[in-house]
């Protein structure tokens, strides 16, 4: 690991990820396909019927967990993409520096949210569908993203989606392992004959009819004696002051006396009657046990070790594939926002890829203890509060400011311009010696850099080599400047095409901004390259050169 990697050809990829959007529809549907001649479809199923009972049908609960990890994919989805625009709000530069920082709260957010709704919707009605529901929504989803992807590495020639394939070809054997789970299942028709005998025996047993009729009959048995088997021989009604009601009183004046030892013979009487059953009972009820907790109880015959062999195939690709380009995406991007560039883009690619990393965990997540998730939500707490307050920048990661200083050779003005962003850019001024007690203007930076600030002021007179006369004063601005830049300007006859000749002291680049855009240019001395351009069909407004050597002019025609 980390010393190797596979080269693939662009049309090799294209064709593996066509391969991928045709094949891997097709065999999911030839297993729901057989799962349904089989009888064994219970995705998608609400109730069966026996064709020769006139009794209510038997629920299967087949659509229940269907919609839940949409809904929390959502949620939490949608919660990380809202830090990602918080952050941009009120801290927006805190990835420059902190980007772990940011990557463990928008991992902890989904995976906490995400959690408490699954585990939520488990505990209200538990489902042992919804680990086969998540994998259909996890393919589906990612068979559509391949879409995009193959349709990008046809039209565009972009193969930068390469770890989706491999992503969706993992998601695919993950869904394709949890239908063929289903063919361990009892078919419908056999569940549902078991649940009827089931009811059947609960409701109409005779041994609960015997057991019925015999606590009736014991309430009367003392009432039920004959008369001559009463010892005074009387017919039960004794004079009443002879009797002292107390806690131990019959509350049937005359009943005998009820005793444990009459209760234990009685039920052992039923009990005996009960014994030949019990095997039958137990063969019926063998296929409605194993069901785990309160799920469907048809899914005691479920395998209880295919997530495992789902894990294994997911998790490597997520870890190496994914997470990799996540880094990538950080490591490249997270100071980009000091150069003018969008800092919500940033936020957004972490937040993407942190959902592609955490989606595969949804067909597991209900399953989770607390313990997890509670570290992670104070892990959310933390990095939330130091992500919204922190100071962006520190030592080994300082924040870029532009510095330009433009003179006018003719007049001999100086302007001093820094550009950054607020309001860092006002600190670093202020730090400024030549900007001490100077009006300092700011405005909003010019070249497509709309998040950053310009500000300017005069600044004292360039003190260069040249501007120093023998006496060690320096001279001033028509003295000093003149000699700075040379330049020559001719027109060629009558056409509409001119030359120029440019030597700039002591610098190896130059700059020419044109009002109107040129057709075509050339250089003396220039290399040209034939598969580009020189100037593209609307033209252009600005030639920028470079030289080698510090005394030889430019010819540009």
């Amino acid at each position: 690991f980390g010393r190797a990697f596979a080269v693939f050809r662009l049309h090799t990829l294209f064709a593996l990820s066509l391969t991928l959007l045709i094949v891997s529809p097709l065999t999911i549907f030839a297993i729901a396909f057989l799962l349904q001649k089989k009888g064994k479809l219970y995705l998608f199923s609400r109730k069966t019927s026996l064709e020769i009972s006139l009794d209510e049908p038997i629920s299967l609960y087949g659509w229940r967990g269907f919609t839940r990890f949409p809904i929390a994919f959502v949620v939490a989805s949608g919660a990380v993409i809202g830090l990602a625009f918080l952050t941009t709000k009120v801290n927006p530069l805190i990835v420059y520096s902190s980007q772990y920082a940011v990557w463990s709260m928008m991992l902890s957010a989904w995976f906490v949210l995400a959690w408490s709704i699954l585990r939520g919707a488990d505990d209200m009605r538990p489902s042992a569908l919804h680990r086969g529901y998540a994998w259909l929504w996890l393919f589906v989803g990612s068979w559509a993203v391949m879409v995009g992807v193959t349709v990008m590495e046809d039209r565009l020639r972009i193969a930068g989606g390469y770890f989706l394939f491999f992503y969706s070809s993992a998601v695919f054997l993950a869904t394709a392992i949890t239908l063929v789970e289903y063919f361990a299942l009892p078919t419908i028709s056999e569940y549902a004959n078991h649940m009827r005998h089931d009811q059947t025996r609960h409701t109409d047993s005779p041994s609960t009819q015997r057991s019925g009729s015999r606590s009736a009959s014991s309430l009367l048995t003392a009432s039920a004696q004959p008369a001559e088997e009463n010892p005074s021989g009387s017919d039960g009604h004794h004079d009443e002051e002879e009797v002292i009601p107390s806690e131990t009183t019959p509350l049937f004046r005359g009943e005998r006396r009820t005793t444990f030892a009459n209760y234990s013979r009685s039920f052992r009487r039923a009990s005996s009657g009960e014994d030949d059953t019990n095997e039958d009972e137990d063969e019926a009820d063998a296929l409605l046990l194993g069901a785990y907790r309160d799920e469907q109880r048809w899914s005691g015959r479920l395998p209880k070790w295919t997530w495992l062999l789902q894990f294994i195939l997911v998790a490597p690709i997520v870890i190496i594939l994914v997470g990799q380009v996540g880094l990538l995406v950080s490591t490249s991007m997270n100071q980009t926002g000091a150069d003018g560039s969008p800092v919500l883009l940033v936020y957004a690619a972490m937040g993407l890829v942190s959902i592609l990393i955490l989606a595969p965990l949804g067909p597991f997540l209900h399953r989770f203890t607390y313990h997890i998730p509670l570290f992670l939500l104070l892990v959310l707490i933390g990095t939330l509060i130091y992500n919204l307050v922190a100071f962006p920048f520190s030592a080994n990661n300082r924040l870029k400011i532009y510095f330009r200083q433009t003179v006018d050779l003719d007049s001999g003005v100086n302007r001093v311009e820094l550009t950054g962003a607020q309001p860092y850019v006002r600190d670093a001024i202020n730090y400024i010696p030549s900007a001490s007690g100077q009006k300092i203007d700011c405005f909003p930076a010019l070249g497509g850099r709309v998040s950053l600030t310009t500000c300017t002021w005069a600044g004292p007179e360039p003190r260069v080599v040249g501007n120093v006369s023998s006496d060690g004063e320096f001279l001033s601005s028509s003295g000093g400047y003149n000699d700075w830049l040379e330049y020559k300007v001719s027109r060629v006859g009558k056409k509409n095409r001119a030359k120029f000749q440019l030597h700039g002291l002591n610098t190896r680049a130059c700059k020419l901004v044109f009002d109107k855009p040129i057709s075509d240019f050339s250089v003396k001395g220039a290399a040209v390259d034939d598969r580009f351009e020189r100037v593209p069909l609307t033209g252009s407004g600005e030639i920028r050169l470079w030289r080698r050597e510090w005394e030889k002019p430019w010819d540009v025609d």
